[in-house]
């Protein structure tokens, strides 16, 4: 499956649970010489892998690229299943035992998403799930991470730390987010967010549906935004969206394009996390240098607070742009925008 936005391939992994489909995906190019808006694909009779890219006036690229196997096996991971309690992964080649036993290279968390007809959603109960252990099975080749828990109605991520082959090749795809709808052994009932243990032991227990929480306004992820010198990361808990923005140094700058239905005076809510002492922002709207927002510690990088601005906004498409002030700031999570009415 190609991803619009930006020049990655994924591969998905699929496997049928109480009568349904669900599975896993992972990158499968992520980056590289690879371009934006990856739509459609076909495979040559050669083996090769055509790719057509697309904008359709978005974030996007053009032309038709070709992906050709160098001839040189990977160290990836064939396919992720679900297990009672955990996931199985299997490998193309054996893994270094010591770096895969290590539970801490393992790092789970679960979350959901809102469906509805109107565009994104934040993730929401996002929560670290403990690793209890670690089986290496088949010669290496398989691995069973078994988990304390295992959550009906939501996404299961991983992004696999530091592992490598037992020749010493670095894992080529690291990140994983398996879709958890069914355990295995019960069919949950139709409300969403059922929640059931991972015990073999134990019978499945169906918990009380999910508090929704609902965003005060319209989301726009700093991480799907345009972002200059900064960097993007996952390494703190808590973001909403695949990652939050990390400004790093000077002369940084995330800039979002928001749509408003109307003319008039909005207000925007930036979540960020700060570690440190204030480190302020300027704020430009439309190309004008609107404020210098102070952003003060938040008390942790895993602690996120809102930093409010009342902004004017034209009818249409809106830049507004985070840029740093002479030095590092904080971490950026989303941009929220309240009225006027977003489409």
């Amino acid at each position: 499956v190609g991803e619009m936005n930006t020049n990655r391939i994924v591969r998905v992994m699929l496997e049928e649970v109480g009568g349904e489909l669900q599975g896993a995906c992972v990158p499968f190019i992520d980056g590289g010489a690879l371009a934006r808006g990856c739509n459609r694909m076909a495979w040559a009779p050669d083996g090769s892998l055509y790719v057509g890219h697309t904008k359709h006036t978005w974030a996007g690229g053009e032309g038709i690229s070709r992906v050709e196997w160098d001839g040189e096996d990977p160290f990836e991971v064939v396919s992720m299943k679900l297990t009672k309690t955990g996931f199985r992964f299997s490998f193309t080649k054996s893994v270094d035992p010591k770096l895969a036993g290590e539970v801490a290279n393992w790092p789970f968390k679960r979350y959901y998403y809102k469906y509805h007809k109107s565009y994104g959603s934040p993730q929401i109960d996002v929560t670290p799930v403990k690793v209890e252990s670690v089986e290496i099975l088949k010669g290496g080749k398989v691995i069973d991470v078994h988990l304390e828990e295992l959550k009906a109605w939501h996404i299961h991520e991983v992004k696999i730390m530091g592992l490598k082959s037992e020749d010493g090749t670095s894992l080529a795809n690291s990140y994983f987010a398996y879709t958890l709808n069914r355990l295995l052994g019960n069919t949950p009932p139709d409300p969403l967010h059922v929640s059931g243990t991972a015990s073999p032991k134990k019978k499945v227990a169906f918990g009380k549906p999910a508090k929704i929480m609902k965003p005060r306004g319209e989301v726009y992820q700093a991480a799907d935004a345009k972002v200059k010198g900064a960097r993007t990361s996952n390494s703190h808990d808590g973001y909403t969206g695949t990652g939050y923005v990390d400004f790093d140094k000077g002369n940084e700058s995330i800039e979002w394009d928001i749509k408003s239905s109307r003319q008039g005076q909005g207000e925007i809510l930036i979540r960020y996390a700060l570690g440190a002492s204030a480190r302020p922002l300027n704020l430009i709207v439309n190309g004008e240098k609107h404020s210098v927002l102070p952003f003060p510690g938040t008390g942790g990088w895993s602690a996120w607070k809102e930093m409010a601005a009342r902004v004017d906004l034209k009818k249409g498409s809106n830049s507004i742009v985070l840029a740093t002030n002479g030095a590092s700031g904080g971490n950026i999570d989303h941009l929220q925008l309240i009225g006027p009415k977003s489409d």
